[in-house]
């Protein structure tokens, strides 16, 4: 059986399939002119990556979607931020800062705040609905994104920027009550509770930058 700590191999392969999907033009195996544009939708994009992490022992792709096992409904999406629910001055300071303005592409150019306040609306309904129609007895829910402030580094406690990582969904947590959030975008670790709900970040950081010294290599939680 292989250590699902120890797949390597598909790991590269997935790499692989991913480099691939960056190339606007023609890849390897399609009979169109290398200058045939190739066009992929959001719903198409997740479509691929779902079929490339199915050949991963225990992984899973969650954009807004879901998977049960045993007992447990593992509900999950990237989240976003609302921007200190929508703050002039923080889009504007993020929108200036952050790189990924600057990175992440979409077909208009880059990703911009509302564009990202949208996705946090809609993974935010998503996540919530799911928890109070799941008939599952325990929920886990998976973000990158923050849910509450309270997970903020306390090194980065007056940052004007803490907008962009985290959002304020404490009472709808407590409200909802899953037995554990897992959340990343922060290099720093956390465990604490909202109401019942344990909210939990195990993050290694940057290799050779900022590494977590409070990085657990083989954290195991009981739900």
């Amino acid at each position: 059986m292989k250590n699902y700590l120890n797949f390597e191999t598909e790991i590269k392969d997935l790499e692989t399939e991913l480099e691939k999907l960056k190339d606007p033009y023609n890849q390897e195996g399609l009979s169109e002119v290398d200058t045939q544009k190739i066009s992929i939708t959001q719903a198409e994009l997740d479509q691929k990556l779902c079929e490339l992490c199915e050949e991963i022992p225990n992984v899973e792709f969650l954009n807004n979607g879901n998977f049960i096992l045993d007992d447990v409904e593992f509900i999950g999406g990237t989240l976003w931020a609302d921007f200190d629910q929508q703050n002039d001055q923080t889009i504007a300071h993020a929108h200036e800062i952050i790189p990924d303005f600057r990175r992440i592409k979409i077909d208009e150019g880059f990703i911009t705040p509302k564009i990202m306040i949208d996705e946090h609306k809609a993974c935010c309904d998503y996540i919530f609905k799911a928890l109070e129609t799941s008939d599952r007895p325990k929920k886990v829910v998976i973000t990158h994104y923050l849910p509450s402030f309270r997970s903020i580094d306390p090194r980065f406690a007056d940052s004007p920027l803490n907008g962009y990582f985290a959002s304020s969904l404490d009472e709808l947590i407590e409200s909802h009550h899953p037995q554990v959030w897992i959340h990343g975008h922060t290099h720093a670790s956390c465990d604490y509770k909202i109401g019942s709900t344990r909210v939990l970040c195990n993050p290694f950081g940057y290799l050779h930058v900022e590494l977590n010294l409070d990085y657990a290599e083989r954290a195991v939680i009981e739900i």
